[in-house]
Formats: C-alpha cells, sequence, structure tokens
C-alpha cells in the first residue's frame, strides 16, 4: 500500500505557490526557457511548474470537489441573503437552508443540503457577515419606527428648544414603571458548594404585590424617611388623571426655583390620562411645555425607558438579594418603602440621567443616535437614486424580432446547462480569445456567472411572492362567525370537525328539501292544469288566469308535462 503523501502546513504552501507564480510569469515572457532551469532558479517545485505550465491551477483556485452547491449558487444565496437584510428581515439559518434546497431542487428535487451545511457556509462567508439574536417587537412598534414620523419629532423638538429658548437645565421626563416586589436578580458567585449554593438562592416572596387599599396606611410612613415624597393610592393599582394632575402641581412648585421665569421642557407619553385638557392649561400658564412621544416610540425615544429604568430594577434587586442573605426571607411592601430611597439614590445620578438623555438623542441634540439604532441610514443607502434620462446620452438601439428558437432560458437550471456548454467552448477557443483579447475570456465568465446568479435569485423572489400570495388569500377570506352549538367545557379538533361536516350535511339536506317540495309543487298545480284543460273547452282563458294568478316570480310559470291530460 503507498505511502500518503504528509500534508504541508500553509506557510510552506503559500511560499511554494508565490515560487510558482513568479516562474510561471517569466516563462509566459519567454516560452523558449528550460522548465527545470526555471525551477531551480525560483525554487519551484518541478512537477508542480510543470503542470501549471500545462494549464492545471493550484489548489487554493479549484472548486471544492465536495461542494453541494457551485460558485454562482453560493454566490445566488449571498445575494438573498443581502436582499433580505435590506428590506429589515434578515434569514435565519433555517431560512438559508431552505434557500439552498430550493436552488438544488431546479436541477434534481431528491437534492437537499446536510443539517450541517449552513454552518459551514456562514464561516464561508466574507467579512461584514455577522450572526445577531433577533429578539420579538410589537408590531405596533415596529411600523411606528418610520423615518418620516421620527424625523418630524426631532425637527419640531428643535424648533421648540430655539424659540422658547430652553436649556438643558430646564428639561425633564415624566414616565412610569412597576415594580415585583421581592423580586431579586441573578447573581454571580464563588463558591466550592455549588449545588448547595443553588438550593440557598431560592427566596420566598409574593409573586406579584400591588399596593391596592382605599385608604393611607399608617405603616407606609414608618419606612419613609425623606419628608418631600409624595405618596397616593389607587383602587386599581395605576395611575390616574387625577393623581397626574396632582403629581404636576407637585413638579411646577419643585422646579420653579430652578427655572425662575425659563420655560420648562416635559417629555410624556401621549397616554389619555396623562394629557388632559386641565393638565395641558395648567402647563401653558406655569410656563410649561409638555412635549408628547409619537405613539409606540417610547422604547426609542423616552429617555426614562433606556438606562435610568434599567439600573432602578437592577438596584432593587441587589437589596432583594442582600436582604435574603442577611436572614430577611420575605421582602415585603414595606421593604420595599424601606429601600426605596437608597435605591433611587444609586439610580438616578448625574451620569445615569445624562446617559438616557443622550441615547435618546436629545441632549446633545443628535437624532443620528435614533437613527442608527433602527437602521436607517443602511435602509437609505440601498435605495437607488432615481436618475432620469432624456434620451441624448442613449444610442438608438434598433429592436430585433423575438423568436421562440433565439429566447433566453428562463429558469436557472437550463440557464446553467446553456452555461457549461458555452464553457466547453470557451476552453476550445482559448487560445484564440487570448491572441483577439486578453481580457474577453474573464468579461464572459463573469457575465455567465451573473447570470445563473440573478437567475436562482429571481426564482426565490418569485417563491417568496408566492408564499405572500398565498397568505394574503388566506387573510383576505371571509371569516365565519358560526358558533358551534350545544357544546360546553374543552371540544377537541376531531370533534369539532365532526360537528361542522354534520351542521354542512343537514344544510344540503336542508336545500334538497326545499327545492323537492318546490319541484312537487309545481308538477301538482301543472296535473290541475292540464286536468281543467281537458275539462274545459276553453284553455286560453285557464291559461291566462294563471299567469294572472302567479305571485312567485322566481319559478317558472309554464310546464312541461309528461303525462296525457285526458287520462289525469
Amino acid at each position: 500500500m503507498p505511502k500518503k503523501t504528509p500534508k504541508k502546513d500553509p506557510e510552506t504552501y503559500k511560499k511554494e505557490e508565490d515560487a510558482i507564480k513568479n516562474a510561471y510569469q517569466s516563462y509566459i515572457q519567454n516560452k523558449n526557457q528550460k522548465i527545470t532551469v526555471l525551477a531551480r532558479e525560483f525554487d519551484a517545485p518541478y512537477r508542480r511548474l510543470l503542470a501549471r505550465i500545462h494549464g492545471q491551477t493550484s489548489y487554493q483556485d479549484r472548486p471544492p470537489t465536495n461542494s453541494l452547491l457551485t460558485d454562482a449558487e453560493e454566490r445566488a444565496v449571498k445575494a438573498w441573503i443581502e436582499q433580505l437584510d435590506i428590506i429589515g428581515t434578515p434569514p435565519t439559518n433555517r431560512m438559508i437552508t431552505g434557500c439552498a434546497d430550493a436552488i438544488l431542487a431546479r436541477a434534481n428535487p431528491h437534492r437537499t443540503v446536510g443539517p450541517n451545511w449552513v454552518y459551514g457556509f456562514l464561516k464561508r462567508l466574507p467579512d461584514g457577515y455577522e450572526r445577531v439574536e433577533q429578539t420579538p417587537i410589537d408590531p405596533k412598534r415596529l411600523n411606528a419606527q418610520d423615518l418620516g414620523v421620527l424625523q418630524t419629532w426631532f425637527d419640531r423638538l428643535k424648533i421648540q428648544l430655539d424659540t422658547k429658548k430652553i436649556t438643558y437645565t430646564n428639561i425633564w421626563n415624566f414616565d412610569e414603571t412597576g415594580f415585583r416586589v421581592g423580586q431579586g436578580k441573578k447573581e454571580t458567585v464563588v463558591t466550592r458548594l455549588a449545588n448547595l449554593v443553588r438550593e440557598l438562592q431560592v427566596l420566598l416572596h409574593e409573586n406579584l404585590f400591588h399596593l391596592l387599599t382605599k385608604n393611607h396606611l399608617e405603616e407606609w410612613y414608618q419606612h419613609l424617611e425623606k419628608e418631600d415624597y409624595l405618596v397616593a393610592f389607587s383602587k386599581a393599582g395605576y395611575s390616574n388623571s387625577e393623581l397626574i394632575f396632582e403629581w404636576i402641581h407637585h413638579f411646577a412648585i419643585e422646579t420653579k426655583k430652578y427655572a425662575g421665569s425659563s420655560w420648562r421642557l416635559l417629555f410624556m407619553d401621549n397616554f389619555d390620562a396623562h394629557i388632559t385638557y386641565e393638565l395641558y392649561e395648567f402647563c401653558i400658564s406655569k410656563k410649561i411645555l409638555v412635549y408628547t412621544f409619537p405613539p409606540n416610540t417610547t422604547h426609542i425615544l423616552q429617555p426614562l425607558d433606556g438606562v435610568p429604568f434599567q439600573n432602578y430594577k437592577h438596584f432593587h434587586g441587589v437589596e432583594v438579594n442582600n436582604q435574603a442573605r442577611a436572614g430577611g426571607v420575605v421582602f415585603d411592601k414595606y421593604d420595599f418603602l424601606f429601600n426605596l430611597p437608597k435605591v433611587r439614590e444609586q439610580t438616578f445620578t448625574k451620569k445615569i440621567i445624562r446617559s438616557g438623555f443622550r441615547d435618546r438623542g436629545i441632549y446633545p441634540y443628535n437624532p443620528d443616535i435614533v437613527f442608527e439604532k433602527i437602521g436607517a441610514q443602511q435602509i437609505l443607502d440601498a435605495i437607488s437614486i432615481l436618475q432620469i434620462w432624456n434620451g441624448d446620452e442613449q444610442e438608438d438601439i434598433p429592436s430585433s424580432p423575438t423568436t421562440k428558437s433565439m429566447s433566453p432560458p428562463l429558469d436557472a437550471y437550463r440557464i446553467g446547462r446553456h452555461v457549461k456548454r458555452i464553457e466547453k467552448d470557451l476552453d476550445e477557443i482559448k487560445e484564440q480569445i487570448k491572441d483577439i483579447s486578453p481580457n474577453l475570456e474573464r468579461r464572459v465568465r463573469r457575465i455567465m456567472k451573473s447570470s445563473i446568479i440573478n437567475a436562482h435569485l429571481q426564482a426565490q423572489n418569485k417563491t417568496h411572492i408566492n408564499q405572500l400570495l398565498d397568505l394574503n388569500r388566506r387573510k383576505a377570506k371571509a371569516k365565519s362567525r358560526r358558533q358551534i352549538l350545544n357544546v360546553g367545557g374543552v371540544l377537541s379538533v376531531r370533534d369539532a370537525n365532526k360537528r361542522i361536516d354534520a351542521r354542512r350535511a343537514e344544510e344540503i339536506k336542508k336545500k334538497w328539501r326545499i327545492e323537492e317540495r318546490a319541484r312537487k309543487r309545481r308538477i301538482r298545480q301543472a296535473k290541475e292544469t292540464a286536468s281543467r284543460i281537458a275539462q274545459n273547452n276553453d284553455m286560453c282563458a285557464i291559461i291566462d288566469a294563471q299567469i294572472s294568478g302567479w305571485n312567485q316570480p322566481d319559478e317558472n310559470p309554464f310546464f312541461y308535462l309528461d303525462t296525457n291530460p285526458s287520462s289525469a
């Protein structure tokens, strides 16, 4: 059994390839040189240099033999990924695998890629591609991230800041957040008893606690040391218009000493309970400009929704963990009120507050920070600029008649077959082409590869469009409001379909019975009319009487009798 040649390290192989490349270039300039002399002069392997001169390519330039997709087909997958990325729907690994399977199925419907193919494909992607974890977003929030709406909001904000000369010390933000009282946070600890520590970290606390009450409790104020705090309650546990109006009075008094006679800017969401006519009238009288956010955009525009509230909940969780380690197993609402001043002092520092406004592009004024988060610049760069031509710059190209024999192939599989034939022809006339134009072969191959990529991309887009059309047909289909009667509790799909089928069968039977009764009525009336005609000589008078007394316009008053009237 012959011994296998040991595999060379990449550095050695690269040095040999550089030497072969230099020797090959020298041979192209003077083909009368001896190959053995060139190999010794450039320190290149003789057999590989000889093979290269005879047209054999290097291993690194050859396409992989075990690849399911050709280079053009993989380029089509990359172009499809870029297209989806531009429109804001980057594909998942499963979608990339489905795209590769669809490309293979156009040539052979039984070929598919393996479950691990996508991971090797991702490694072959050039720099610039990266895998990120995508979290779901509310459709209303997604629709609210309209560049025009956000740009208009920032433009109007800039106008208000300039016209009313509002300084950064007079910019405020009002927002609300909730706490799970007693809910701690995950922490990393150093221990040698990992299993025991995991068991000890399970704390007892109430699942969800709301301060729902009808009166103020004395116990609350035993734990609040700050005398300037305002405490309120509501039956539902949420703020309402009355509480907000009380708070705005407190806000006007407390900020008056900082603002003096200057305008104050207050950011608020556009919740109905926050924006009332009374509140708006009061704020204008106190020189407070209430500036609301567009609907469903507080997650990207409201300063408190960012770093401040994240730290707020973080430090609350830290206090819960500290109390648990100190022996306090239950963290109730009284502990929450006791630790609230410390949590607020740790949270609302100058650094955190400024970072909240900076991350929203409000101060310093920089809307590009928000636009970068939603990928606005990438979307704008991807949109091609419309160019209008007057026709003078383009030459008149005569149109040629198109016949079936000259029309190009439409699908990627047929285009691939034509490309292989052209490549075979190019290999046969390679030397003649080089004498005519050295770059002609390279240009032709580039055009062929681009045609295959575009064909695969067009086929994938067609599949995507068909999926969207099927979805729209299903969504546009009229929804039935019928109820499954005489059913209570849990109902399986099998039983529901049986009842639906039984209802449809009963409706068909009912319709058939109605039509059968109408048919029998028509036959009976026809026989009665025929009997009268047989007994009376004035046939026209009887028929006119029947027609004039006809009250059913949907039925035909004329009949075709298959019986003998005289025998009736």
